[in-house]
């Protein structure tokens, strides 16, 4: 049968086996590649849009909160325009008010003075101005001028307590120094008479010269008091100097 049937089998489908078959083969191996690549491509092209639609959905969501947002601050401008718009409203009915009883005040003052009017000035911000006003830059100018005056009085009271005191002390200074000569002296005299009186009982004499010795020892101890009475007279001159 197997002979046969190969014994059947004309020569033109050999030639058509062996010169279309191959190529066939070969277009279908290229087609399945080609379809597979499509394929890949097709996948990788929804995973990019996947990818595109997510950040979209993204991006929607961000510009969703973004104009929430807006929204919200919006209504909280106009709300805080609205309350401010509201405030300003009541100021100036507030100072309308105040203006119309300012002018009342002012009228009934007015009709007041015209009742009962008055010789002394109201205001006394200038001496002799008959009751002149002056304005707050002025009045504070002229405030800063007596402070002027009044601490340049106080300086030249300190210079002249400074002078006076300061030439008190240089008299003082002098008066010590006097007497801190006449200390000296004094102490000198001292220490004089201490010798003599050691020379007069330590060596013999005559009676001359004892008697010439005594004499003189009496009128140089009158020196001495009056030379101690000068000392308190000093010194008392130093605490009146001081008052």
């Amino acid at each position: 049968m197997r002979h046969s049937n190969s014994s059947n089998i004309s020569p033109g489908s050999g030639f058509f086996n062996t010169s279309f078959s191959v190529p066939i083969q070969n277009l279908m191996v290229e087609a399945s590649r080609l379809y597979e690549q499509n394929e890949q491509k097709l996948q990788n092209l929804q995973f990019e849009k996947q990818q595109w639609s997510h950040m979209l959905q993204q991006k929607e969501a961000i510009i969703q909160s973004l104009n929430s947002a807006r929204f919200e601050q919006q209504n909280k401008y106009q709300a805080e325009l609205r309350r401010f718009e509201h405030d300003l409203n009541v100021m100036a009915q507030l100072v309308t008010t105040y203006k119309k009883a300012l002018k009342q005040t002012r009228a009934s003052f007015d009709e007041y003075r015209k009742k009962f009017p008055c010789n002394v000035p109201l205001y006394g911000d200038v001496a002799g101005g008959g009751g002149l006003v002056l304005g707050v830059r002025e009045l504070e100018k002229r405030r800063c001028e007596e402070e002027q005056q009044k601490i340049a009085m106080v300086n030249g009271m300190i210079e002249r307590f400074q002078y006076e005191w300061f030439s008190k002390l240089d008299e003082w200074g002098l008066s010590v120094n006097s007497l801190w000569s006449r200390m000296e002296g004094l102490y000198k005299e001292i220490e004089l008479l201490k010798e003599n009186r050691r020379a007069r009982f330590a060596t013999p004499v005559t009676e001359e010269s004892t008697l010439a010795t005594e004499e003189s020892i009496p009128a140089t101890e009158e020196s001495i008091p009056a030379t101690e009475e000068s000392i308190p007279a000093t010194e008392e001159s130093i605490p009146a100097t001081e008052e």
